[in-house]
């Protein structure tokens, strides 16, 4: 399995203990969009070359596709469209269906984390929001979720359920500080995303946005605290119940 720092920003692997005896090896491509930039104003010149090349590029990938020696694996169609002589398998893999019983393996795997199953915690009193920002503040054509929408949902939670603690799980923790004010003052604590994945599942009142990391939350306490309320922007909702169809899907999901 070759696994890539590449993207918007860099990607970091912290899931390499699911793979067991896989072998594996990571690909250090990350490149700072700056840098990026940079090239592409200084080889302006020649851009219809680099277009051109990258046109014939897709169309090689595309004849390649089709013979079945390569696939791409980012929904259960494409899995199952998988051909006996397939090579090499690569994607995003963001479509694709989340078994009951994945999850509870993967549950037993964590341990190895030193916090133990996630589906095995104590419930907090409290309202978790997993606020992305981080690669949407750096995105031209993508933004992240309007904070005053965030602090509506809180003040509504805490109209009608007082005295509860707010935390801020965020990839990027001074600028969410300055986009969301929120009274009570909210706690903003420093977390892998294993721990924010833990400290989301195990929260009274979970508010996501679209990241993936909202969505394991979901999907999980779908699955171990399905009372409870899950609250997530409209536009995030088609995604949650693509890896979670409707019908296994037992949390309420409230869109805010």
């Amino acid at each position: 399995m070759i696994l890539h720092s590449g993207g918007v920003t860099r990607r970091n692997p912290e899931s390499i203990f699911l793979l067991g005896e896989i072998p594996y090896a990571l690909v250090s491509d990350f490149v700072p969009s700056a840098q990026i930039q940079s090239s592409k104003k200084f080889n302006s010149n020649i851009s219809n070359f680099e277009s051109a090349k990258s046109r014939f590029r897709n169309m090689v990938i595309h004849f390649i596709r089709l013979t079945g020696t390569v696939a791409a694996l980012n929904s259960n169609d494409e899995f199952n469209r998988v051909k006996p002589w397939v090579l090499s398998c690569r994607g995003h893999y963001t479509h694709l269906w989340v078994s009951d019983d994945f999850l509870k393996n993967l549950g037993q795997k964590s341990k190895v984390l030193g916090f133990g199953n996630p589906s095995e915690g104590e419930e907090l009193e409290n309202i978790v929001v997993q606020y992305r920002l981080g690669d949407l503040v750096a995105l031209p054509s993508k933004s992240p979720i309007d904070p005053l929408r965030i602090t509506n949902c809180v003040n509504e939670i805490l109209s009608k359920d007082h005295n509860l603690q707010v935390t801020v799980l965020t990839d990027s923790i001074e600028l969410a500080k300055k986009k969301i004010s929120l009274v009570p003052e909210a706690n903003f604590p420093n977390f892998d995303s294993w721990e924010t994945i833990k400290y989301g599942i195990h929260s009274k009142y979970f508010i996501g946005t679209n990241s993936k990391i909202s969505e394991w939350i979901i999907i999980w306490r779908s699955l171990v605290y399905p009372d409870k309320l899950n609250f997530i922007p409209s536009s995030f909702r088609g995604e949650v119940q693509i890896a979670i169809p409707p019908q296994r899907l037992r949390s309420e999901l409230i869109e805010i």
